[in-house]
């Protein structure tokens, strides 16, 4: 980080930010409110440039407000949002049921 700068910024895709939150809480058992701190601290710095933002924080609220929800899930629902799709579709039981998307059967 100490090479980073506000003119020189990193650059945090959004799958990178879903390989650090199941690191944190799968390696570390790290409480969900706590890795939304930790991302959110991660797109507030200004050495630091988070894919889609904006979206990330809307997904990280869903991921928090469950004790189910899967951030990558959450994240995929919430990305087809901002590309003003009317719904996901998943084969994923759970996802449908806590992430907003539609089952298909």
């Amino acid at each position: 980080m100490e090479s980073l700068s506000a003119e020189r910024p990193g650059y945090v895709s959004q799958v990178a930010l879903v390989e650090v939150v199941w690191v944190l809480g799968r390696c570390y058992g790290v409480e969900r409110e706590q890795m939304k701190d930790i991302i959110d601290s991660m797109i507030a710095t200004k050495e630091l440039v988070v894919e889609g933002a904006d979206t990330v924080r809307k997904a990280l609220r869903t991921f928090v407000a469950s004790a189910k929800a899967d951030f990558a899930d959450c994240l995929i629902e919430r990305s087809g949002h901002a590309a003003d799709c009317e719904y996901t579709a998943t084969f994923d039981v759970t996802a449908s049921k806590v992430a907003g998307m539609r089952l298909i059967k």
